[in-house]
């Protein structure tokens, strides 16, 4: 019998398919905090227009940093998705092999 079957352990390794559906979801979020980042700059541009006194100094000081933190949120969220969307997954299969076994 110069051949046997054995048993050899053999490593696969994969992006799993959730891995693609998550980050879009991510880019997706990401894509609507900037959105809302660029909405809130339009209102602040349009409250700065016909806005004065107390009202408007107290809003402005509250409402100044939003929009930079929407933006920011977004970076953060586009790079969460690149690191999801990179995701590799080591599987550890085991495997019959045909070897040769010299007599």
């Amino acid at each position: 019998m110069p051949y046997q079957t054995i048993i050899v352990r053999r490593l696969v390794s994969f992006i799993p398919d959730e891995a693609h559906a998550v980050a879009a979801e991510l880019r997706a979020v990401a894509h609507e905090a900037r959105e809302l980042a660029e909405r809130l700059r339009v209102i602040n541009g349009d409250l700065e227009s016909t806005w004065e006194g107390q009202a408007r100094m107290r809003f402005l000081q509250d409402f100044t940093g939003l929009p930079p933190v929407g933006d920011s949120d977004a970076g953060w969220l586009e790079a969460e998705a690149a690191t999801v969307a990179a995701i590799r997954v080591d599987r550890w299969e085991a495997v019959s092999e045909n070897t040769w076994v010299p007599e």
